[in-house]
């Protein structure tokens, strides 16, 4: 089988999102909705504070997904034309919410990327951020972050 080009993938995709997919899960909206609600109760529940996610943001986090897995096989067709997929879903979701603006001062969160010298990136409270960032600077007795 060969590669498809770009109009190929993307044809793909719109077959995909407007057809199959769209029959056998239903609209993106709705099942995204659903997804994203079921997300926010999952993920409020394992960090201990409340996480509101709107549809967009499930394709947005499902690209991430598409992404990493592209990252191993690159040149694994059906990641591509998944990521085209979710991306005009996650429009469709932002055009349906409205005029795009969403509020995310209710999902301001206690929880911060953090930067550690010995942990690396990972998910913490601002805390932790604090004190990654004093011990970073105490590093040699330099001021360093």
């Amino acid at each position: 089988m060969s590669k498809k080009n770009r109009t190929e993938v993307l044809d793909e995709a719109d077959r995909l999102v407007n057809g199959d997919r769209n029959v056998d899960y239903g609209d993106p909206i709705s099942d995204f909705r659903t997804t994203a609600d079921m997300w926010s109760a999952y993920l409020s529940r394992r960090l201990g504070s409340p996480v509101s996610l709107e549809p967009h943001d499930v394709a947005a986090m499902m690209m991430c997904l598409k992404i990493s897995r592209i990252s191993w096989v690159p040149d694994k067709e059906d990641n591509w034309v998944d990521l085209a997929g979710y991306a005009a879903c996650g429009w469709d979701c932002v055009v349906e919410e409205g005029d795009g603006a969403v509020d995310i001062s209710s999902r301001i969160s206690p929880y911060n990327v953090v930067s550690d010298a010995n942990k690396g990136y990972y998910w913490g409270h601002e805390q932790d951020s604090q004190e990654a960032a004093t011990h970073s600077r105490q590093v040699d007795g330099r001021n360093q972050v």
